[in-house]
C-alpha cells in the first residue's frame, strides 16, 4: 500500500504486532526524559505530537520491548507515562529495532548540507 493508505495497521503489519502509533485525538504534550536531554539535546523542553507509541501495547507484546524512552506525554488528558515519543523499540528475538521520532503529518526537520543526515530538528504543531 503506502502513500498514507496503511492507516492504523501499517506498523502492525511491519512489526507483526498489535501496537500502533496511529493518530491520537489531540496533540499530546511531551517533555524529554533524562535520556532525551542527554542524547537528543535539540528536543525542546515541551513539544507536541499526535502519533505516540503506547507503552501498555508494547509491554503486552511477547516479541517487542521498550529499549529507551526519550520523550513522554505529560498532558493531563492522557494516562500517566503511557504515550512515548521519541522512543526506541527492540525485538526480543532478533534484536531489530525501530524508532519513532516526533512522527507528525508534516516534516519537523529542516535539512541543510549535502547529507540527508545533516539537519536541524524542531517541533512544529500539526
Amino acid at each position: 500500500m503506502g502513500g498514507g493508505k496503511n492507516g492504523a495497521n501499517g506498523l502492525k503489519n511491519i512489526t507483526n504486532s498489535d501496537f500502533d502509533c496511529w493518530t491520537h485525538p489531540y496533540n499530546c504534550i511531551y517533555e524529554p526524559t533524562s535520556a532525551g536531554k542527554k542524547y537528543i539535546p535539540s528536543l525542546p523542553p515541551q513539544f507536541t505530537g499526535k502519533r505516540p507509541i503506547k507503552r501498555d501495547q508494547v509491554e503486552t507484546d511477547n516479541y517487542w520491548e521498550i529499549e529507551i524512552i526519550f520523550g513522554v506525554d505529560t498532558d493531563p488528558r492522557s494516562p500517566v507515562d503511557q504515550h512515548l515519543d521519541p522512543v526506541v523499540i527492540r525485538n526480543t528475538e532478533h534484536g531489530g529495532r525501530f524508532v519513532i521520532y516526533c512522527q507528525t503529518r508534516t516534516p519537523i526537520c529542516k535539512r541543510h548540507g549535502s547529507s540527508p543526515r545533516q539537519g536541524t530538528c524542531y517541533q512544529r504543531n500539526n
